[in-house]
């Protein structure tokens, strides 16, 4: 398997997952359509991975230190984040918080107890990666967890990444679920109550296209905010309905390739217009 045909793989099924949580779900909903989807995902990608085999130890280091825990962690994050959301309690603010700081306390010492791992995929090391990313070298460490052992589909460490991806994701929902409580419990300001919202009088389309580049270059949430909710999150702001994602990207994509990106372009010129003006030129 090469190196674009899983860049390829992962960005669609980046895509097709956004497009799916786009929308409002409730807990269970979301848990029924993501996890089957995400599942036959993880099967394909093996299906790929037997069917064209690794002509370099590069490319199956690169598999499953990146692209297999991207789409695992994508699995066990949703099964968590159900888990989670599951099973707040029914009770005042205090007792919310308190099971919600238990939960950050528990992500936390999973960091702890796999510090050494956890350093080693957060500074990006690559010292020791033939013995944890590849198959040959089979399953040498008896403290990591790896469940459903299948040596055609899996390494010493693959699946403890996935984790730390999932777990880095399930600690950023848990702060977001402690602020919106902690926002919500604190009186809104006068200046907030009077601040004019302001409106998105353009094209729903140039709103679109500059989420599309907030998103493919990872400025919000250290890269792991959807599309979606980008998109979300500028219609709430601006008062304005975007629309689906995949469409939006659809008639971005269908534009001619000298001007797919319209809207980024002008505001480009605008901003070198405005700086040649203050230069005097």
């Amino acid at each position: 398997m090469k190196s674009h045909d899983c860049d390829a793989f992962l960005r669609e099924f980046k895509e097709k997952l956004s497009e799916l949580l786009d929308g409002e779900h409730s807990n269970l909903s979301r848990l029924q359509e993501t996890v089957p989807f995400i599942r036959k995902q993880l099967e394909s990608l093996k299906s790929q991975l037997l069917q064209y085999p690794f002509e370099r130890e590069f490319d199956e280091i690169a598999f499953f230190k990146t692209v297999k825990p991207s789409v695992q962690s994508e699995l066990i994050f949703e099964l968590e984040r159900f888990s989670l959301l599951n099973n707040v309690p029914v009770a005042p603010v205090d007792g919310i918080k308190s099971y919600l700081n238990d939960e950050l306390k528990v992500v936390g010492r999973f960091f702890q107890n796999n510090a050494f791992h956890y350093q080693y995929y957060k500074l990006n090391f690559t010292e020791l990666d033939q013995q944890y990313f590849l198959r040959s070298a089979g399953h040498p460490n008896p403290l990591v967890e790896i469940p459903g052992i299948d040596p055609q589909f899996s390494t010493s460490l693959d699946y403890l990444l996935a984790k730390f991806m999932a777990y880095e994701k399930l600690q950023q929902l848990i702060l977001e679920e402690l602020s919106v409580i902690e926002s919500a419990s604190t009186n809104v300001s006068k200046e907030s109550k009077t601040t004019k919202k302001l409106k998105w009088t353009g094209d729903s389309i140039n709103l679109a296209e500059m989420a599309y580049g907030i998103w493919l270059t990872g400025q919000i949430d250290n890269g792991n905010a959807s599309i979606a909710s980008i998109i979300k999150f500028l219609e709430e702001v601006f008062d304005i309905k975007v629309g689906r994602p995949y469409r939006r990207w659809q008639a971005i994509a269908s534009r001619k390739r000298l001007s797919a990106t319209n809207y980024l372009d002008e505001m480009k010129q605008a901003i070198i217009r405005r700086l040649d003006d203050e230069n005097g030129k």
